[in-house]
């Protein structure tokens, strides 16, 4: 397994295991508030779990990379999990 954490998270959510590639990167952003991939992964795991938070990592993740169309996909699907269809299509719009 990878050592760092944004490389562990990954190779997690690869395999399957959305809870410990959510674990992997919360780790990782406990150091690296910042680090919009972990904040990708966060939330794309987080969508998988039913996580609560996953749109708000996501949202993070937009606003820190605004031109990232993945972030801004993924932050679309969490939205529509919750049922927020009008923010859903204004994200993936954007």
């Amino acid at each position: 397994m990878p050592d760092n954490p944004r490389d562990r998270a990954q190779a997690l959510f690869d395999a399957g295991d959305f809870s410990q590639s959510r674990r992997a990167a919360l780790e990782g952003l406990a150091s690296a508030p910042q680090d919009v991939q972990l904040l990708v992964l966060a939330g794309r795991a987080g969508i998988e779990v039913d996580a609560e938070d996953a749109a708000d990592q996501l949202r993070r993740a937009v606003q820190l990379a605004p031109e990232d169309a993945v972030a801004w996909h993924h932050l679309g699907e969490a939205l529509a999990a919750e049922g927020r269809t009008e923010e859903a299509d204004a994200a993936f719009r954007r």
